[in-house]
């Protein structure tokens, strides 16, 4: 596990959501993914953010995203902690943003365990 978080804490430290969707923006297919692999092999955590209105339709359909139209501030919450938050709790993790009318804008989606990530590598079609 701490070499787990020393990693995402050198790789995604400071990266905040905002900068991370704005990148996601930039991509004509509006869809950006990485993974983390200890070593060749599984993935051991795999996050996606998506901006593109086909992904995001995509994913609403096959998740029950419950955010009731609110989200934490992008500017200030980072990767590394919505990891972290869901390394500890239940493997799998999303965080939204809306914009000014209330339409989802953008969704981070992060597996950590080795069901949810298989699922996400099916939905990416990386398997």
């Amino acid at each position: 596990m701490e070499e787990i978080l020393r990693w995402l804490d050198e790789t995604w430290g400071a990266k905040t959501l905002a900068e991370l969707r704005e990148e996601t923006f930039a991509e004509p297919t509006g869809l950006v993914y990485t993974s983390l692999r200890l070593s060749p092999g599984s993935r051991v955590a795999l996050l996606l953010c998506a901006t593109g209105d086909d992904w995001l339709d995509l994913l609403t359909r096959i998740f029950d995203f419950d955010s009731k139209g609110k989200s934490e501030d992008w500017t200030e919450l980072t990767v590394f902690d919505v990891t972290v938050r869901t390394i500890k709790g239940s493997g799998i993790g999303f965080e939204d943003c809306f914009d000014g009318e209330g339409k989802r804008s953008a969704i981070v989606l992060i597996a950590t365990e080795p069901r949810s990530i298989e699922i996400l590598e099916k939905v990416l079609g990386l398997t």
